[in-house]
């Protein structure tokens, strides 16, 4: 699977709008600007205060909450030139924290390198059963907001999310044309070795420009969401209780 293409890993982070605060905690050693609203270093904390919740991890289960019409399983996809680890076909289970943020004891988390051609994510899709991947609205929400840390230094990812535009199963943009389909809208961020969390706003979010282009995201038929990293990097990332925010 192609997913978001982040081109040369020369991309900057975008700064539209992300605030980082200080004074993180750190999740453990062996556990490791943007578009829209605030992000900010952690402190203790397990959660946001308000917002819906896509999937917190404490399950430790490879799915994400079933309720409110979503329902998906996380994966791992990559260009096939490296390693990366849990492998595409192995259970995607959530990780144990060595040392527990706050009241969050698990999270998801990948690692990997040697990829050469496009890179390397992970992710999860909010309507599928296993039989059909449909949409999911999220219409009611401005956007999402997540923690994420890199237990290998600083780190450039993007976060994106898929929509009925983007996807190839949407009908919108062409899949039998090449670098029409998968790129979606998205932020690139800059993770560290500190808990970090990120709030992205629906309406500030972009595309990365090598697709199908499209004015804005369709909020009210996604698809999935999805963390991914570019060529020649080693990885190591972690990332826990992501929710739509109001």
């Amino acid at each position: 699977m192609k997913a978001m293409n982040l081109g040369a890993l020369g991309w900057g982070v975008l700064g539209l709008g992300l605030a980082l605060a200080l004074g993180a905690c750190d999740g453990g050693s062996s556990e490791p600007s943007a578009p829209g609203g605030s992000g900010g270093n952690g402190g203790s904390g397990g959660g946001s205060s308000s917002g819906t919740v896509l999937d917190d991890m404490e399950d430790g289960d490879s799915s994400i909450p079933e309720e409110g019409g979503r329902v998906g399983a996380w994966y791992v996809y990559n260009d096939a030139t490296g390693s990366q680890d849990p492998p595409e076909s192995a259970d995607f289970a959530m990780s144990q924290l060595s040392e527990p943020r706050g009241d969050s004891t698990f999270a998801a988390h990948s690692s990997g390198d040697g990829f050469t051609e496009w890179g390397a994510g992970f992710g999860f899709d909010l309507n599928n059963d296993g039989t059909t991947r449909g949409t999911y609205d999220a219409s009611a929400y401005s956007g999402v907001s997540f923690w994420a840390r890199s237990g290998a230094g600083s780190l450039a990812i993007r976060v994106g999310l898929s929509d009925a535009q983007t996807s190839a199963e949407g009908g919108q943009c062409d899949p039998n044309t090449e670098d029409s389909c998968d790129d979606a809208f998205g932020a690139n961020l800059q993770l560290t070795s500190e808990w970090q969390q990120f709030t992205l706003s629906f309406a500030e979010l972009q595309q990365d420009g090598w697709g199908m282009q499209f004015p804005g995201i369709q909020r009210d038929q996604l698809y999935s969401m999805q963390f991914e990293v570019g060529t020649n990097v080693a990885f190591d990332v972690w990332v826990d209780d992501i929710m739509l925010v109001p």
